[in-house]
């Protein structure tokens, strides 16, 4: 499990930043689709995130590295506004190689 950055917790509002779909891929609840969303097997991209931090002793499944997307290209032909990148996603891969970017951003102006 990644660290915690322990500086950025805000005592006021007891928050701080948290990526919620990589702590959704190391508890095992899915991996990232070529749409950059968390894809899980019974509900796809449909999921709502949220995390909560503690230390109990938690049952998790296994760590997810890799996407499982392989071929499958339903959400890149589907996206009306072309956003979706298409590549397939694993654990430590920089957040350009799954999100559209530049790219798609000078093609709306």
């Amino acid at each position: 499990m990644p660290s915690l950055n322990t500086e950025q917790f805000n005592p006021v509002t007891l928050s701080m930043p948290v990526q919620h779909k990589t702590l959704a891929t190391r508890a095992g609840l899915g991996w990232i689709g070529k749409s950059a969303l968390l894809v899980t097997k019974e509900y796809g991209p449909a999921v709502r995130l949220g995390s909560a931090l503690t230390d109990a002793d938690l049952r998790t499944g296994t760590p997810t590295d890799t996407a499982r997307c392989g071929n499958c290209r339903q959400c890149v032909d589907r996206c009306p506004a072309r956003a979706v990148v298409g590549n397939n996603w694993q654990a430590g891969m920089a957040r350009e190689g799954a999100e559209p970017g530049e790219a798609i951003i000078d093609e709306i102006e």
